[in-house]
Parts: structure tokens; C-alpha cells; sequence
């Protein structure tokens, strides 16, 4: 078994009480892990694995993926889910991540700047431009693709918010 820190970048069904979550860990770098019985409602992961929650995780290796079997919540990041502005910023910034990163590569860089960016949003008062121009500057030149002026250059499905 492995125990990291996690972002939720998103998450999505995977059968009747099933859930498919993508994950950004500090160690492993991004990971697609089941969480199986989570939306029961007697489920001890249900609420630790909300999209833009910091949780400690531990998953376990299968011969069809990871599998989520302890999740703990250590920021909920209220001000951002409390404020529409806030969370489009936010989830275009996870959104972009989960995109253009594979899974399975570490990247402790990578983990610094979504950790400080969501941190920046959190405390920061609007607009969030100079964030989102700075976070993507930064992923796109770690990437090896140059500044945020080269954005259109993954051709991802992902707008930026407006």
C-alpha cells in the first residue's frame, strides 16, 4: 500500500456505487485510481475525494489500476468553493493539469506549482488573470513548451475562464 498527498482533479462514475477519480499526488505524480462503494452512503472515503480537496490517500496497485482504499481531507479550499470566480479559476487550472499530463510521472516541481497556485487563489481577491497568466507560463515552460503565449500549442479542450 502507498500513502501520498493528493489533489482531486476531477472525478467521475465507474458502475452502480463506484468512483473513477484522477488524481495529482506529491510522490507519484498523476493517477486514475477506483474507489469502490463511494457513493454508498455509508462510504468512509465519500467526502474526502471532492475535486479541489488536498487529501492524504492511500491506493493500493491491481492488475487493472490503482484502487483508493483511505482518503483523508486536509484543506477543502472554502473560499474558492464559496466564490463562482474563484472555482472557475480553479478548475480551469486542475482541468489544464489533467489534460496535459500523463499518469505516472512524478513531478515534484509540477506538484509545487498547482499546490502554491491553489493556495494564491484561496487568498487572492479578483481578478485572477495575473495567476492563471503566471500558472500557465510556468507549466508551459516545465512542459519544455515555452511561455502562456504557446497555450494553443497542446490544443486542449480546455477554456480559460472569462
Amino acid at each position: 500500500m502507498y500513502f501520498t498527498l493528493a489533489i482531486v482533479l476531477s472525478s467521475g462514475a465507474a458502475g452502480e456505487s463506484d468512483g473513477l477519480y484522477s488524481l495529482y499526488t506529491k510522490d507519484f505524480g498523476k493517477i486514475r485510481a477506483r474507489a469502490q462503494g463511494v457513493k454508498k452512503m455509508d462510504a468512509k472515503l465519500r467526502g474526502h475525494l471532492e475535486t479541489l480537496t488536498l487529501s492524504r490517500i492511500g491506493f493500493v496497485q491491481t492488475r487493472h489500476g490503482e484502487r483508493l482504499v483511505y482518503a483523508e481531507a486536509l484543506e477543502g479550499f472554502g473560499a474558492i468553493r464559496s466564490d463562482i470566480e474563484r472555482m472557475k479559476t480553479a478548475l480551469y487550472v486542475v482541468a489544464l493539469l489533467d489534460e496535459a499530463i500523463f499518469p505516472g510521472e512524478p513531478d515534484l516541481p509540477v506538484w509545487g506549482l498547482l499546490e502554491r497556485t491553489l493556495a494564491e487563489i484561496e487568498k487572492s481577491i479578483p481578478p485572477f488573470d495575473p495567476i492563471l497568466s503566471r500558472f500557465e507560463s510556468e507549466f508551459l515552460e516545465h512542459l519544455g513548451y515555452g511561455g502562456a503565449d504557446n497555450i494553443s500549442i497542446l490544443g486542449l479542450p480546455v477554456p480559460r475562464p472569462v
